[in-house]
C-alpha cells in the first residue's frame, strides 16, 4: 500500500544543531526559501520553501524534533490554495530534499540517516500471524455484507483479538484505506468494519484498564 515516506535523522542534541545549521546552508544556496529558521535554539519545527519547478508547485518542507535526539520531516505542503499532495508528488519532494541535501549533511556530521520505503504490507503494522487473520477474513468473506455472517465474524473477532493482543499499532483510518486499496471492499463498508475495530480495540482498552 502506498504510504507517505518518512524521513529521520539521529544523534547528539549538539550533532543535529549543526546539521540544522549545514542543510539550511544548503538549501538556501540552492534556492530555497526559509519559513521559519531562527539562528539559535531552535523550535520544535521549522520549514523552507522548495520553489517551484518543471511539473512541481512550490511546497513547504517542514522539519522538527522527535525528542532531544531525532529531527524528522514533519510534514510536505503545498505553497499557497492548492488542496494537497498526493503520495507520489509528497514523497518525490522527500526523496530529492533526502539525496540532495539530507544525506549529504548527515554523512558530514556521521549521523543515523532513515528514509522509510513508500510501499509497505500489513506487516508493517501487525504481527504475522495478525495479518493473515486479517487476510483469512477477507478472502472468505462476503464483500457485500461486511462481517454481518457468524462466520465471517468468527474470522473478524479473531484478527481484532490478535491485534489487541499484539498492541498492533495499526489505526482505523489505515485499515480502512488497506481494506480499499488492497483487499478490494468497497468503501463504505471498509470504513464500516474500520469503525468497528476501533471501538472494539478501545472497548477492550478499556476492560483491560479495569
Amino acid at each position: 500500500m502506498k504510504v507517505f515516506r518518512e524521513l529521520s535523522i539521529k544523534g547528539s542534541p549538539s550533532e543535529l544543531a549543526f546539521f540544522v545549521d549545514g542543510i539550511a546552508s544548503r538549501l538556501l544556496a540552492s534556492g530555497w526559501g526559509a519559513d521559519e529558521y531562527p539562528q539559535h535554539d531552535p523550535p520544535k519545527t521549522f520549514g523552507f520553501t522548495c520553489p517551484e519547478s518543471a511539473g512541481r508547485s512550490a511546497t513547504e518542507i517542514w522539519l522538527g524534533y522527535r525528542g532531544l535526539y531525532e529531527l524528522y520531516v514533519s510534514n510536505i505542503i503545498p505553497k499557497g490554495y492548492r488542496g494537497h499532495l498526493s503520495y507520489d508528488e509528497y514523497n518525490a519532494i522527500l526523496c530529492d530534499f533526502y539525496d540532495r541535501f539530507a544525506l549529504p549533511e548527515a554523512r558530514k556530521h556521521v549521523l543515523d540517516v532513515a528514509l522509510s520505503s513508500d510501499d509497505v504490507d500489513l506487516e508493517t503494522w501487525l504481527s504475522k500471524e495478525a495479518a493473515e487473520a486479517l487476510r483469512l477474513f477477507c478472502n472468505k468473506a462476503n464483500k457485500s455484507t461486511g462481517a454481518s455472517h457468524p462466520e465471517d465474524q468468527k474470522r473478524w473477532y479473531r484478527f481484532v483479538i490478535l491485534a489487541d493482543k499484539e498492541n498492533a499499532n495499526l489505526d482505523a483510518s489505515t485499515l480502512a484505506r488497506w481494506l480499499s486499496e488492497e483487499a478490494g471492499w468497497a468503501d463504505s463498508i471498509a470504513s464500516e468494519l474500520a469503525s468497528d475495530y476501533e471501538q472494539a480495540r478501545s472497548l477492550l482498552a478499556y476492560e483491560h484498564a479495569g
